[in-house]
């Protein structure tokens, strides 16, 4: 574990100054960029113009797909915390699977209160596994998903994490 955690930390530093150092040319931060996350995913990374990172692992067959928007797929009817800042969105594309993470200046008990009203009016069923004053976590599904939401604060900032898989 250690050997790793200094190999990442190792990369992130190499490409914090090689972006600071070669901002003006964006076809080198492009392929610093790649060999970044083909290294720390140990998969095949494409970086699209829209900076959707796309990463396919031929040993586990799955292709990922990072970005900083809602997923293609995200349900419709699960709502997103209002005023929320999307931070990434990831879909796994072979196993119909979805996260996103949020990040919002209100306290985990806004945040909680308003999952807990609103994901029941639109049909999803939530089982509270863990509320404090530091996180909160429940268990969702619906008719077609089920995952979790994970509300967690540190620093002034509410971190919501929604998983959801069919």
């Amino acid at each position: 574990m250690p050997k790793k955690l200094i190999t990442f930390t190792l990369l992130s530093l190499i490409l914090s100054w090689s972006i600071y150092k070669n901002r003006q040319n964006p076809q080198f931060f492009h392929q610093l960029q790649t060999i970044f996350f083909s290294t720390v995913t140990g998969g095949r990374v494409t970086i699209a113009s829209d900076g959707q990172i796309f990463v396919t692992n031929k040993s586990q067959s799955s292709t990922i797909l990072i970005s900083n928007q809602l997923p293609n797929g995200f349900p419709l009817n699960l709502p997103v915390f209002p005023g929320a800042q999307l931070d990434m969105g990831v879909s796994q594309l072979e196993n119909d699977s979805v996260s996103i993470t949020l990040t919002t200046p209100y306290k985990i008990k806004d945040v909680a209160r308003f999952y807990q009203k609103w994901l029941p009016k639109k049909g999803w069923q939530v089982n509270l596994l863990k509320s404090t004053l530091t996180k909160w976590q429940a268990l969702v599904e619906n008719k077609i998903w089920e995952g979790s939401i994970y509300i967690s604060r540190s620093n002034n900032t509410t971190q919501i994490a929604i998983d959801l898989y069919r």
